[in-house]
């Protein structure tokens, strides 16, 4: 038997070996770049989606806010809400600014030199890092800014120690006259991997509004919450009893009618007083105000760390069609509850807003309020129910509202001569609010 001479091949040539070995080493890099390049394009993008939100949500809140006081410290917190406290460091200036001028890009460019000076005087405010940083720490607090409280709309006067100096929002209407306005930022994002050119790339966005949401009242002087004490509203002189003749306050006593009664036998329609609303005796972590003239929005005159505030709202008023609330039974419960119940068409109803919003947007806020001589009809303190019943709301007031949630706990007691509800709001970024609806 003849053996062949010839083996086969376990391999490649030692020659075709080192040739893939060459290729792998010109292909993994290569291959790295790309998906470290992905990985850092991903990124980049992720960050820049996340400055064009900041400077949208940030923007509205400069237009509803308008020129209250709190505005740009309540932009400041939205835009790094969305960016993320982790990566506020990374914020290069935040820019408010008076977007009359459409040349944005070179009124930004103007502003961002003039960070050392806070912005430009009646054209922005310029907030550097160091002041963001102090926003993330809640040590630049509303008492770091304009107060509001210098001036008109035709000629106001921001506080030349307040870091919103240059262009405070008290200038962001004249003469009831909106002024457009514009946030703008520099995020500056720094590569992950280190693989592509350069230290990272800087995103520079901003956006502008066509109008100012605000309600455009300015506070004419100063107001503090021990100040306050309750206020009847004023009698309505202008009654048409002709047969009654009695004061408004009382009832008549020949006509036996109240306020809009011709003939002694009317009966009252939606929103006109037929008394005085009750005024709810309050504990003394709360504060009340009787037809107030002010903001509900974050940042104002109602933000405490020690106190909820009742205001009160319409009423007597007689409901022209049902009302959904969110709870009517006795008991302890949260803001997660709905018990979704109607108030009937035709009853007359006295409205009360308790209003809890805390400086340090943390912590918690108690109190209560009792109504001796009248019953709690029923409770609104979630959402859409709040929005669906403003026509409630006070008379002169800016309402931005805020609904409880299930860390809030509240308790109605129904006791005769005793109807009292009691709230521990829990606080995170927002504002609690409770629609008290009381028979009247």
């Amino acid at each position: 038997m003849l053996r062949s001479l010839f083996t086969p091949s376990s391999g490649r040539p030692p020659r075709d070996r080192g040739a893939v070995l060459v290729e792998a080493a010109l292909a993994i890099p290569l291959l790295l770049v790309v998906i470290f390049g992905a990985v850092e394009a991903g990124m980049a993008w992720d960050a820049r989606s996340s400055t064009t939100s900041g400077v949208r949500t940030g923007l509205l809140r400069a237009a509803s806010l308008g020129d209250k006081p709190e505005t740009d410290l309540r932009i400041l917190q939205s835009v790094i809400g969305e960016i993320g406290a982790d990566d506020a460091g990374d914020i290069e200036w935040i820019v408010v600014f008076d977007a009359t001028d459409p040349d944005y890009d070179g009124t930004i460019a103007d502003c961002a030199a003039a960070i050392a000076g806070g912005g430009i005087a009646d054209t922005c405010n310029t907030y550097s890092p160091s002041q963001i940083q102090d926003v993330v720490s809640s040590t630049l607090t509303m008492s770091d800014f304009d107060s509001g409280l210098n001036g008109s709309d035709t000629g106001y006067t921001c506080e030349t120690t307040s870091v919103d100096a240059n262009w405070c929002a008290g200038k962001r209407r004249v003469d009831d006259n909106d002024v457009l306005v514009g946030v703008a930022l520099s995020f500056d994002h720094d590569w992950f991997t280190g693989i592509l050119p350069g230290d990272g790339v800087t995103f520079t966005e901003y956006a502008v509004s066509s109008t100012l949401l605000g309600d455009g009242t300015i506070n004419a002087g100063s107001v503090t919450i021990d100040d306050v004490t309750p206020v009847d509203p004023p009698d309505d002189d202008d009654d048409d009893d002709t047969t009654g003749g009695g004061d408004d306050d009382d009832d008549d006593t020949a006509g036996g009618g109240g306020t809009g009664d011709t003939d002694g036998g009317g009966t009252d329609t939606g929103g006109t007083p037929a008394d005085t609303p009750p005024v709810p005796t309050i504990t003394d972590d709360t504060a009340f105000y009787a037809a107030p003239t002010m903001s509900t929005g974050e940042g104002g005159i109602l933000d405490s760390n020690t106190k909820t505030h009742v205001l009160q709202e319409a009423g007597p008023y007689v409901l022209t069609s049902d009302l959904t609330v969110n709870r009517t039974s006795a008991g302890a419960f949260d803001g997660g509850d709905n018990e979704n119940k109607k108030i009937p068409a035709g009853t007359q109803v006295c409205s009360y807003m308790a209003h809890g919003d805390r400086l340090d947007d943390g912590g918690k806020l108690t109190g209560s309020m009792t109504f001796t001589d009248r019953k709690i009809l029923g409770l609104v303190y979630r959402n859409n129910e709040l929005k669906n019943s403003t026509f409630l709301e006070g008379p002169d007031a800016t309402y931005v509202y805020g609904p409880m949630e299930g860390s809030d706990k509240m308790t109605l007691d129904l006791t005769p001569g005793a109807n009292t509800v009691t709230w521990n709001m829990a606080f995170g970024p927002h504002l609690d609010q409770i629609r008290v609806i009381v028979e009247c």
